[in-house]
């Protein structure tokens, strides 16, 4: 990629390093304890909590909670104040709480209230991020967001906004109004919780005084009409046009409808799809679904998407994935238990279509310069067989996919997390197909915090297949979102290995940047056994990001092949 836009990036991006960063060296310290647990039923309620020489419990009935104007007794002593928790003269300041847990056994709710203490900037900006009153009303207005919990041990809490945390009111009232958002928990021992038909939990209501309906993952969503463009570019359907439209039913009595017509002015073919989606459980956020589709498909979206790859077709006559048409139909079982973990299987049926790549499409920056031919990382011979499996051929296959991510990308990498996702296709006769083969992916991504300026990335992949997997479902390694040091899909294979490492040090109070120390490394066999006899490839490389563009140069570490530094420019994450 040595076009002039790649040339201009670079000067750009690169040109920030030339002022030089001082750095201390940071040792991260953090402690996390429990400053007291609350708990409670429609009967009762417990405090517990450690002083420096003892342990306190005690239980008394709804009845002898007594809640005055300036103190909250049980059994006529006074455990709550303005000053804090009270515990044998020794006084709990509720600023110190940082967090808050909510368990629920045998119809005992308990919350415990945590204090972290660290030095991390995250930790601090978390604890701003609180909001906790003794007895003074708490209003989130439309609009606002509220990044951390709200707590209040005897005020009343009104939520118009949007809350990221659990809403806590120990003896006071609790109210959502239409349009306000509860991404935690909402929880009152004896005070009135209300919740509008069209505001959002995400959590659950826990309750002293009245059973609740458990309300996991169950969201309001208005009856929205919405109509768009159908817009992409890229090398083989050329410009593809056309209208949108979507219709979302509030309470999931109704499918869900989508809707795109469009046609592709290269191609000179129709592009179209319909999908309906019915919710048949929001308690457990299970939804089936369906769609008939006529597009142009592609196996490499999970290296980056279609309007990522339409810039640089656009700008710098560059397209990264390889094409097919397909016209099919499809039906699926989405299963959700948490919002960080998603099931989902399903059936799909292609006829799928040859079509050539558009060489002398236009872009803006492209001079002479032609893309290239679709699947053109292969050799001819095979790639002319590939041509004729892919072109008017059926393709009949089973999908499960299960992902966990626990990631948080609003904080970028100054937080821990995984991501873990698994993708099993199954393909044969008696589903319709001309091909029969099983083929699967198994991914793991860790991202870990160090400091609070530098982190590490790292990802690793397991592929493998059985059976006989035509050319455009064998996997490809090399150049874009894989190996940054070697030719774009340089490797094509039925099996594979790779992972991905990147040390992350971010540049203080500069465009949210950071440098980006990596090494990638990867095994990949074709039609054999993936051992000693496959080569491992690996390349070294460093990069740079700038408020979301990141550049990145990477050069292979054998001996083989072009061995010039390759440059990339990408919009979003590696991975």
């Amino acid at each position: 990629m040595k076009s002039t836009l790649f040339i201009v990036f670079l000067i750009v991006l690169v040109s920030p390093l030339i002022a030089v960063a001082q750095y201390k060296d940071y040792v991260r310290k953090e402690t996390k304890s429990t400053l007291f647990e609350l708990s409670f039923d429609n009967n009762n309620v417990s405090i517990r909590t450690k002083t420096a020489s003892d342990s306190v419990a005690v239980t008394v009935i709804h009845d002898d909670v007594k809640v005055s104007d300036t103190e909250v007794r049980f059994s006529d002593v006074v455990y709550f104040s303005a000053s804090g928790l009270i515990v044998k003269g020794t006084v709990i300041s509720f600023d110190r709480i940082s967090n808050t847990q909510i368990t629920a056994q045998d119809g005992m709710t308990t919350v415990s209230f945590i204090e972290i203490s660290s030095s991390s900037v995250n930790l601090k900006r978390m604890n701003e991020g609180n909001i906790i009153s003794f007895s003074d009303p708490i209003v989130i207005d439309s609009g606002q967001f509220v990044r951390g919990l709200v707590f209040s041990v005897k005020g009343h809490v009104a939520v118009y906004g949007e809350i990221n945390r659990d809403i806590i009111a120990l003896f006071g009232d609790i109210k959502l109004v239409t349009g306000a958002s509860a991404r935690g928990n909402i929880i009152s021992i004896n005070g009135k919780i209300d919740v509008e038909e069209k505001a959002t939990v995400y959590g659950e209501i826990y309750s002293g005084i009245k059973e609740y309906d458990s309300r996991p993952f169950k969201f309001y969503y208005e009856n929205e009409f919405a109509a768009g463009v159908m817009l992409n570019y890229d090398r083989v359907d050329g410009l593809a046009l056309g209208a949108t439209a979507s219709y979302i039913d509030g309470d999931s009595s109704l499918p869900s409808i989508f809707v795109g017509v469009g046609y592709a002015l290269e191609s000179k073919r129709p592009r179209h799809y319909f999908r309906a989606v019915q919710s048949i459980s929001r308690k457990r956020a299970i939804s089936l679904g369906g769609e008939y589709y006529r597009k142009l498909a592609s196996e490499d979206d999970w290296l980056l998407s279609n309007p990522e790859n339409a810039v640089f077709v656009f700008l710098a006559t560059e397209d990264f994935k390889d094409y097919y048409e397909t016209e099919g139909v499809s039906g699926w079982l989405e299963f959700q238990p948490q919002t960080r973990l998603k099931f989902k299987t399903g059936y799909r049926c292609d006829n799928t279509r040859w079509l050539d790549a558009k060489t002398h499409l236009w872009s803006m920056f492209g001079g002479t310069k032609l893309f290239r031919e679709n699947f053109s990382s292969v050799g001819l011979s095979y790639r002319t067989a590939g041509e004729a499996e892919l072109d008017s051929s059926n393709f009949g296959m089973i999908l499960l996919q299960a992902k966990f991510d626990s990631r948080d990308f609003e904080i970028d990498f100054n937080a821990s997390g995984w991501s873990l996702a698994g993708n099993l296709e199954w393909s044969n006769e008696g589903l319709g197909s001309d091909f029969d083969y099983h083929r699967y992916t198994l991914t793991a991504i860790r991202y870990q915090q160090i400091t609070n300026i530098s982190g590490i990335r790292i990802r690793g992949q397991l592929a493998n297949s059985d059976g006989y997997l035509p050319m455009a479902k064998r996997f490809f390694v090399g150049g874009f979102g894989t190996l940054l040091g070697y030719r774009h899909k340089e490797f094509i294979g039925t099996r594979y290995w790779m992972t991905n490492t990147e040390f992350w040090v971010s540049i203080p109070k500069f465009l949210s940047s950071a440098l980006i120390v990596r090494w990638d490394a990867a095994q990949i066999a074709n039609d054999t056994k993936l051992d000693k006899n496959a080569e491992v490839h690996n390349d070294l490389g460093f990069g740079i990001r700038i408020t979301g563009i990141r550049l990145d140069v990477s050069k292979r570490l054998d001996g083989a092949g072009d061995r010039d530094p390759r440059i990339y420019v990408r919009f979003s994450r590696n991975f």
